[in-house]
C-alpha cells in the first residue's frame, strides 16, 4: 500500500487548504466529534455534547466524516464493496458512492437534509453547500483523516497486533479509543475507502 500512501502525501497540502482553511466556512464545528463527546438524554430525543476544546470555523462535512471515521462499527464496515472498475469522469461521484457504499450514502443523505430543515425559517444560507459539494467535501474530509491516522497513529512496527488485542477487549476499556484504532475490519473497510476517494478525486469527480 505504499504507493497509496505517496499519493496521499502529495495532495496532502491541497487536504490541509481545503478542510482546515476553507476560502468560505460554512460554519461552526465541534472539531472532535466521536462517539464518547456526545450524550443522549434517556427519555428524550436531545442529544447533549462536551469537550469543545476543537471548536472554530469549518465546513459541516468536516465533523461527519470524523464521526463516521471514528465511529463506525465492525457491522457498517462489512457492508463495503468498494468499485472494482476503474473510476473515470463518465460517472458521478454520487452514482459511484451509491452502487458502492449505499449505506454510506443513506447517512450522509439523511444528515444533509435533516441539516436543510433545521435552518432557521427554512431559509437556506448563501454558503449552504449542494449535495454535490457536499459529498466532495466529506470525501476530502475523510482523507484528511486518513492522512492524520496513517502518519501519525500508525506510526508503530506491531499495529495489526495492537488493533486485534484491542478488538478483544472488553468494550468498557476501549470506549474512548478512535474505531479504527481499535478494530481490524474497521481500519480494513478505512483503508479501503481511502483508495476509493483517491481515485475519486483524481478523476475530479
Amino acid at each position: 500500500e505504499e504507493s497509496l500512501c505517496k499519493c496521499l502525501s502529495s495532495i496532502a497540502h491541497g487536504l490541509d487548504q481545503a478542510v482546515h482553511r476553507p476560502p468560505v466556512p460554512q460554519t461552526i464545528i465541534h472539531g472532535d466529534p466521536k462517539a464518547p463527546p456526545n450524550f443522549f438524554f434517556r427519555g428524550e430525543k436531545e442529544v447533549g455534547l462536551v469537550d469543545f476544546q476543537w471548536c472554530g470555523q469549518g465546513n459541516c462535512a468536516t465533523d461527519v466524516a470524523y464521526f463516521v471515521l471514528t465511529s463506525a462499527s465492525a457491522t457498517f464496515a462489512e457492508e463495503e464493496s468498494p468499485v472494482s472498475q476503474k473510476i473515470s469522469g463518465s460517472q458521478s461521484e454520487e452514482e459511484l458512492m451509491r452502487q458502492d457504499h449505499p449505506k454510506l450514502m443513506n447517512l450522509l443523505e439523511t444528515y444533509y437534509t435533516a441539516l436543510g430543515k433545521a435552518m432557521p425559517s427554512g431559509q437556506l444560507p448563501e454558503n449552504f453547500p449542494t449535495f454535490t459539494v457536499f459529498l466532495s467535501q466529506f470525501r476530502d474530509a475523510f482523507l484528511d483523516i486518513c492522512r492524520v491516522a496513517i502518519c501519525d497513529h500508525w506510526k508503530m512496527p506491531n499495529l495489526r497486533e495492537l488493533l486485534q488485542s484491542r478488538q478483544e477487549s472488553p468494550e468498557k476499556a476501549k470506549l474512548m479509543i478512535n474505531a479504527y484504532n481499535k478494530n481490524l475490519d474497521v481500519a480494513r473497510w478505512m483503508v479501503k475507502r481511502m483508495r476509493v476517494f483517491l481515485e475519486m478525486r483524481a478523476a475530479k469527480l
